[in-house]
């Protein structure tokens, strides 16, 4: 299984980064706009087309509708090989990429930092919703002690108690099971 970070630079340029999950190895690409138009020809003869339209389609292949389109995947030695088959305005398309395998260090810059960050992020999220929820529950109990009534009780809510949030959650997770 792969996680794939892509980036189109001004629509004249191609940058793809694949990271493995099951083998933990990165791979890299990245074409420029000759680079583009040469494998063009070499792979699509019959096809002319724009860059910025070649690598629009690229997206569509890769992001928006990957499973429209056929590929052949296979490593060897430090490259990895994607073939990809689709259609582009209705004509026969083929695509090679051949990713180089990068160092294990690398895997912290592109991924393992920006994970953590999203990490922190999410519990900082989760911490000022945790003290707007227990607000909120010290609003209620103040106009429960002034004797306002709710009109209608399918509103009705427990007070949120942390750990039994806690303990319903990990339950829930199977992902802890498999750690």
């Amino acid at each position: 299984m792969f996680s794939l970070k892509l980036y189109l630079g001004n629509l004249d340029f191609f940058e793809m980064m694949l990271f493995d999950i099951d083998a933990f190895q990165l791979f890299y690409l990245s074409q420029n706009c000759e680079q583009i138009e040469k494998q063009l020809k070499e792979l699509n003869p019959s096809l002319e087309a724009p860059v910025k339209k070649i690598l629009e389609h690229l997206e569509t292949c890769l992001i928006n509708n990957p499973e429209k389109n056929e590929y052949t995947t296979s490593l060897h030695s430090d490259f990895l090989f994607i073939k990809m088959k689709s259609k582009l305005s209705g004509i026969k398309f083929n695509w090679e990429f051949k990713l180089t395998k990068l160092e294990n260090r690398l895997l912290n810059k592109h991924f393992v930092i920006p994970l953590l960050f999203n990490c922190a992020e999410y519990q900082q999220r989760e911490l000022e919703l945790i003290k707007i929820i227990q607000a909120k529950d010290k609003e209620i109990d103040d106009y429960k002690s002034q004797g306002i009534e709710l009109t209608r009780k399918y509103l009705a809510t427990e007070t949120f108690e942390l750990s039994h949030f806690d303990d319903q959650i990990k339950s829930k997770l199977q992902v802890l099971n498999c750690l």
